[in-house]
């Protein structure tokens, strides 16, 4: 444990905003016969083969058993931060190697190739982007025989948890109602086929309307879009940066705004410098602020400050250790290591009675 020294002092923390703007143009394609739109094309990636659980066919706690609709819930990746395109390899804890491609539909409906393995389950996802030219309600109609879950910008929009094996006379029907704003939203759908049964080949169809507004909607594959205002606002924003003594990390303590009230989120992202990819990533409801890098070894420090104050917190990227050096200091105001680690001074203000 670093001993701890007391001064009445403030240390200024250098701040690095950046801020990375970029525009481009969607191209989007889409039919609309009236005032309905069907979606043409899709990006389109699996299936992911799955066999049963283990004591699948065992009552669980609840008396439930085990059914292949649950792999509807089992999501194994945040979707809100999906934007596929063509090509693009899906990074998903699956032991088959999947990537995104283009598939046209044939009378609205998109085609998939048929499969003779029928001893697994298969996971699939199809997605579309949607692009309004200003606010609307829309109203999505999806037609399919496979069990489906449907997000839009990644959050769960409705689901369904029937399998019909005939696609073309059964094929069930859900629809939900949304709120589009002005700008490009990611429709993304979540299909699951349960083993024994073989694959349909007419698996997805879409159609939107929006009454007389329907002419103010088009859909495609290409998740480039144009940046507007409150997409520069909500970003998340870097708010400070600081590299490990040995050279090969960078710790950024990012910020992001959230609508319609302006709460915020923040979180820890370590970089490995070499090539930008993300080390680890320090997320939590804690807000943490005062990042800095130990003088040896590849540790970082935070603040927290809680209800009883503010706490001072120590980060062991090696070992996975998380240590508490301080606890509930009022009025905290900054601290600085030692040059050997072995110590660290904290500052705290003081309020004088002007009388």
């Amino acid at each position: 444990m670093p001993s701890v020294l007391n001064m009445k002092l403030y240390l200024p923390v250098p701040i690095l905003l950046v801020i990375l703007l970029s525009a481009a143009v969607t191209n989007q394609t889409a039919h609309a016969t009236g005032d309905t739109l069907t979606i043409e094309k899709w990006l389109y990636t699996g299936p992911a083969s799955f066999q049963n659980p283990v004591f699948h066919d065992q009552p669980a706690l609840d008396g439930q058993v085990w059914a292949p609709r649950s792999f509807l819930e089992a999501d194994t990746s945040p979707y809100s931060e999906w934007e596929p395109y063509d090509g693009m390899s899906v990074s998903l804890f699956y032991p088959d190697k999947l990537s995104w491609r283009v598939t046209d539909t044939a009378d609205g409906w998109l085609i998939v190739n048929e499969t003779e393995d029928t001893t697994s389950h298969r996971v699939l996802w199809a997605a579309a982007y949607i692009t309004a030219d200003r606010w609307l309600e829309a109203d999505l109609t999806l037609e399919s025989p496979s069990m489906l879950r449907v997000f839009l910008n990644g959050e769960p929009i409705v689901s369904k948890t029937t399998f019909s094996q005939d696609s073309e006379t059964a094929a069930g029907r859900v629809s939900h109602t949304a709120a589009l704003h002005r700008g490009t939203h990611l429709l993304l759908v979540k299909l699951v086929q349960p083993s024994g049964h073989a694959m349909q080949k007419d698996l997805l169809r879409v159609q939107v309307q929006a009454g007389e507004f329907t002419s103010a909607l088009r859909t495609g594959t290409d998740p480039r879009r144009a940046i507007l205002q409150r997409t520069i606002s909500n970003a998340p924003r870097p708010a400070g940066v600081s590299i490990s003594p040995d050279g090969t990390l960078a710790a950024v303590h990012v910020r992001q705004a959230h609508p319609p009230d302006g709460t915020s989120e923040a979180w820890i992202d370590i970089l490995n410098i070499s090539d930008g990819s993300l080390y680890r990533r320090l997320a939590g409801t804690m807000t943490v602020s005062g990042m800095q890098w130990l003088p040896e070894g590849r540790r970082f420090s935070y603040t927290h400050r809680g209800t009883d104050g503010t706490d001072l917190w120590v980060v062991d990227l090696d070992t996975g250790e998380k240590t508490r050096v301080l606890h509930g200091v009022d009025d905290f105001s900054g601290y600085r290591w030692g040059p050997d680690a072995s110590w660290f001074l904290y500052g705290e203000r003081q309020r004088h009675d002007p009388r």
